[in-house]
């Protein structure tokens, strides 16, 4: 009896009791760590960044066969947040000071990180709905932040449309789920393993893929993120563009999963809203003056190009789209959350975002406008970039489907478009950066050897250097069943990588020849320009 009871506590201990061990111990160091930081910033600091740490470490740890606490899924969702919600955290710090004068936000961009962690990690169904509830709480906080500071009534009415828009749906959503699934489900059967009966009866999918969509910001239930995206605090609108608009994603994802039906409407469903927010998103983007408001209105885009894939997949069969929509998921989630970041401090530099008073930041940041340019080439889907891998990914998937109908034509136009439209709006940001050459006579908000700016700008740079790693990495690490696609991949990845170094390093060349040639030689008759 002894030996039995032992041996139960050790399976559990290797289970679920690790599992909830671990996401203790990094919920604890998380949260200690930014209460403390207003007092004892080093530790602080410290503490979080162990945090962070243990939840990415974990995930990498189930990835080479360590342990296995979770499915693929929630491990590719949870080392996304985590990773996002480091940089987040740690940008938080210089942002929280050099706007408001205090680390009161620090908490609530931790706690915001913390519970999508949690909502991802999660494995049995009433966890994800406990952790889904408290994500969207705290993220109504963050959306409302400037209203509790410095009583913004925008702020307000942004949180009052994201409850009403956003969190509303998604709710009922989720607890149409829970009642299908009955609380003995719930409870004791992981998300891998589940099957609801029913999940595609007409009347029930509008409730659960309804929330989902408007979560994702697809339209018609798109409208609550340009207002939420643009006010929030501009970590908050990292983590709410990065990772809180993938929850719909993932849940769309989860939903499939728990049932075996092949629901041909529910894909055109999909396919038809997010082809119409590809078009009608990007053009939203190209006529904003607000950097914020440009960077929102592109990611209903991306978001829905993610939910095309998964359409397309469910219509098809093949699993391509499915790989295309893991890699839009990662690409868009680092590129953005570093042009988020990165708006941030524009804003703290120029003490405004609109685009007709900008301009001259490069004058001021070259480093910061050299790692702007980065994520915006990733935006757009140039080489050697995450979003360029993206995007190839997408098209070879689409391609690859031509033969089996017109549709696939029709989605390659679209998709077409819908890049067309991110170069215009991307070039738009950039104006931010390269407009106008003069500098204001008026003094800048933040000094570039201030303390608060490395705290803003590393955080950047280390999204940026991720993006270009990603795109090396993820050609490893695609499925191996889908040998087709990553010969393609490689092959074409290789050769475009490889010409854009080759144009990089002949432009600095000419750069540095024409410089000193400028400065040294005797030009045409002896008279230097």
């Amino acid at each position: 009896m002894i030996y039995g009871g032992v041996t139960a506590v050790a399976a559990y201990i290797s289970g679920d009791g690790l599992r909830y061990l671990v996401e203790a111990i990094f919920s604890l160091l998380i949260v200690a760590g930014s209460i403390i930081s207003s007092r004892a910033l080093k530790l602080g600091n410290i503490l979080r960044i162990l945090g962070y740490v243990v939840a990415l470490g974990i995930v990498a740890a189930q990835y080479f066969g360590f342990v296995m606490l979770v499915d693929e899924l929630s491990a590719l969702f949870t080392f996304l947040a985590a990773f996002l919600g480091l940089f987040a955290s740690l940008y938080t710090v210089g942002y929280a000071r050099a706007k408001f004068g205090n680390l009161s936000l620090q908490l609530y961009i931790d706690l915001f990180a913390l519970t999508m962690i949690l909502l991802f990690f999660s494995r049995y169904l009433i966890e994800f709905v406990v952790f889904w509830v408290a994500t969207e709480v705290v993220g109504f906080f963050v959306i409302i932040y400037e209203a509790i500071m410095e009583g913004s009534k925008r702020a307000w009415r942004a949180g009052l449309r994201f409850l009403l828009v956003s969190m509303i749906p998604a709710d009922v959503s989720i607890m149409t789920l829970l009642a299908l699934a009955s609380i003995n489900y719930a409870f004791g059967i992981p998300f891998n393993n589940l099957f609801i009966k029913g999940v595609f009866h007409p009347a029930i999918t509008i409730l659960v893929i309804v929330g989902f969509i408007a979560k994702a910001a697809v339209a018609p239930l798109h409208f609550w993120l340009p207002e939420a995206h643009s006010i929030a605090p501009a970590p908050g609108s990292a983590l709410l563009s990065g990772m809180m608009v993938k929850m719909g994603i993932y849940g769309i994802l989860r939903v499939l999963s728990m049932t075996d039906a092949n629901p041909e409407w529910l894909s055109w469903t999909l396919i038809t809203l997010g082809s119409v927010t590809i078009i009608y998103g990007g053009l939203q983007a190209l006529v904003q003056a607000d950097i914020k408001r440009i960077l929102a209105y592109s990611t209903t885009v991306y978001t829905s190009i993610m939910c095309v894939m998964i359409g397309l997949y469910v219509l098809s069969g093949d699993p391509t789209f499915i790989v295309s929509t893991y890699m839009y998921i990662i690409a868009h989630a680092i590129f953005k959350e570093a042009l988020f970041l990165d708006s941030g401090i524009v804003e703290a530099i120029a003490r405004t975002r609109v685009l007709e008073n900008l301009g001259y930041i490069s004058k001021i940041a070259p480093t910061l406008s050299l790692l702007a340019l980065v994520s915006v080439l990733s935006l757009i889907g140039i080489p050697p970039t995450a979003g360029f891998l993206s995007k190839l990914t997408m098209f070879l998937s689409i391609a690859e489907n031509v033969g089996s109908g017109g549709l696939y034509v029709v989605m390659l136009v679209i998709v077409a478009i819908g890049a067309a439209l991110s170069v215009g709006y991307s070039t738009r940001y950039l104006l931010a950066h390269w407009g106008r050459p003069e500098v204001p006579a008026r003094e800048v908000g933040i000094e570039k050897t201030s303390s608060n700016f490395k705290y803003m700008i590393v955080p950047e740079a280390a999204m940026a250097l991720a993006n270009i790693a990603f795109a090396f990495i993820a050609l490893l690490v695609i499925p191996t069943p889908l040998t087709t696609l990553k010969a393609w991949l490689f092959q074409a990845y290789f050769i475009l990588a490889m010409t854009a170094m080759i144009l990089a390093i002949t432009m600095l060349g000419f750069y540095q020849t024409l410089t000193r040639v400028r400065r040294e030689a005797p030009w045409l008759g002896g008279a230097k320009p």
